[in-house]
């Protein structure tokens, strides 16, 4: 049997504390110390003697976690047709322009016989 090597003797290893058995608690622990000791992921590595492949995989969440994931968040959405057009409680009038430069605004709902006698009264009807 050939025996290991003794990690305290490898550079880097007085900023390693004791990591638990549990490859999943080891790794959360890893990681937790790369985002607090500042270092580039290879120096990080290159100091903890890891292999920098692995540490990415554990980094950005390739590996499947032995914990349960997080639950799922559902966030509100929104059509484009409710973002682009919000109901509107004033709409917009359709504006007549009559001879002579007048303008006359019609909002929906309007009463065709005053509109008429208003068009008669300013000379606008054809």
């Amino acid at each position: 049997m050939i025996p290991r090597a003794d990690p305290a003797n490898r550079p880097g290893a007085r900023l390693m504390p004791r990591i638990p058995p549990s490859a999943a608690t080891r790794w959360r622990a890893v990681i937790d110390d790369f985002h607090r000791a500042g270092l580039k992921q290879a120096e990080f590595c290159r100091r903890r003697g890891l292999s920098l492949h692995t540490f990415r995989k554990y980094l950005y969440g390739s590996q499947p976690a032995t914990a349960a994931a997080p639950p799922a968040k559902f966030l509100p959405l929104a059509t484009l047709a409710e973002i682009a057009q919000p109901e509107r409680s004033d709409p917009d009038p359709i504006v007549l322009i009559l001879p002579r430069g007048r303008r006359v605004g019609v909002a929906p709902g309007f009463d065709a016989d005053t509109l008429g006698r208003l068009l008669d009264v300013l000379g606008g009807r054809p």
